[in-house]
């Protein structure tokens, strides 16, 4: 596989996982069509953490996450613990770039989004520092081939709203992060175990 495993999910309008028992068992990307390219403008995000849990450390420019959690979305099972600055921020920011992905999508499409439609955020294969976020189209098959769900909305109606790069500026106390993030579209199958 071109790139690694996803790190963060994020659903839209529900996962298509979800549905009916599927599992993640078998995969497979960029299944029939090529999916369109995001046509979109790009977007800028900031974001200023000042929760009492995520510390930075100017002395040696890493981060203290005294609870494992990030400042939005859900409490993370991660032990808590100090990171370099830069590895730290380069994930938050792509998780921030992913969730305003999602909302923009939710904003601009709210009664068109539903099953098979997620996004998510992960590294692109071979560069550990580098992350990308991806609109996913999921189509479930059973066990015989047969398909299960299918997104309801057509990709190109998704990508005419997706940002093409999402930029963002994370700050924390006097250190702050700039990075700029390509947005992709896949088309994916999995099929139910």
């Amino acid at each position: 596989m071109e790139r690694q495993r996803r790190h963060v999910l994020v659903a839209i309008a529900g996962v298509a996982t979800g549905l009916a028992g599927c599992t993640a068992a078998d995969e497979s990307r960029n299944t029939a069509d090529s999916p369109p390219t995001p046509q979109g403008d790009s977007v800028q995000v900031n974001v200023t953490y000042d929760e009492s849990d995520v510390e930075y450390i100017e002395a040696n420019d890493t981060v203290r996450d005294t609870e494992g959690q990030r400042r939005t979305g859900p409490p993370t099972t991660a032990a808590a613990g100090v990171e370099d600055f830069e590895t730290w921020a380069s994930r938050e920011a792509a998780s921030v770039g992913a969730e305003r992905v999602r909302d923009r999508l939710e904003q601009r499409l709210p009664t068109e989004l539903g099953p098979g439609v997620s996004v998510g955020w992960g590294q692109v294969h071979g560069s550990p520092e580098h992350y990308e976020i991806t609109v996913f189209f999921t189509t479930i098959q059973a066990r015989d081939g047969s398909v299960v769900s299918t997104p309801t909305i057509r990709p190109d109606r998704v990508a005419s709203e997706t940002p093409r790069r999402v930029t963002v500026t994370l700050t924390l106390e006097s250190r702050s992060f700039r990075a700029e993030y390509p947005v992709t579209i896949e088309a994916t199958t999995q099929q139910q175990s």
